[in-house]
């Protein structure tokens, strides 16, 4: 199923009614999300928390305007992904979410990373531009069998963007710059 919504909803509603397999379209504007504790860091705060298998977050611009996911006051990760926070994950399968997609997102001005994904299997980030987030810009950790593409990070404290602790990540026309 796909899940449409326009400026004035909220991203993580939509996210929170997806079942596995399920898209959740966003249409063209600017969002500032409330967000949640984060599973990782509990006393930090996720924008828009994707805690499902095969969830799809796509971005669908208009001719004139992009989707934009800015950071409201106090949030620290822009788009997280993770579910279980246990690091074996990377050795057992069934910790692990799986086929996450993010794509077409400008992730801008975020206290540490723009995207994070923790304990996901066969993960996609493709055509996000992540812009003036303080920590990474995109950060798959503790992940296996990703790919990052057509991408951009830039204006990063860290790095633009950084696997860590993954097996079989691909990183194919990802850009990375300082702003």
């Amino acid at each position: 199923m796909t899940i449409h919504f326009q400026r004035g909803d909220s991203i993580q509603a939509a996210v929170d009614r997806a079942d596995p397999g399920d898209t959740v379209l966003v249409h063209a504007g600017t969002y500032r999300e409330d967000g949640q504790p984060c599973p990782t860091e509990p006393s930090q705060t996720c924008a828009v928390l994707i805690r499902v298998d095969r969830i799809r977050l796509v971005g669908k611009r208009s001719r004139r305007r992009r989707v934009v996911l800015k950071a409201k006051g106090g949030r620290h990760k822009g788009i997280a992904v993770v579910d279980r926070t246990d690091p074996s994950c990377v050795n057992d399968r069934s910790k692990r979410l799986h086929r996450s997609l993010i794509k077409g997102f400008p992730v801008k001005g975020f206290e540490d990373d723009g995207v994070f994904l923790f304990c996901v299997d066969r993960y996609r980030v493709t055509r996000v531009r992540a812009v003036g987030n303080d920590e990474y810009g995109i950060f798959p950790s503790h992940s296996v069998a990703g790919r990052v593409d057509h991408s951009l990070a830039s204006g990063a404290n860290d790095t633009g963007s950084i696997s860590g602790r993954r097996a079989g990540a691909v990183w194919i026309t990802t850009r990375q710059g300082r702003t």
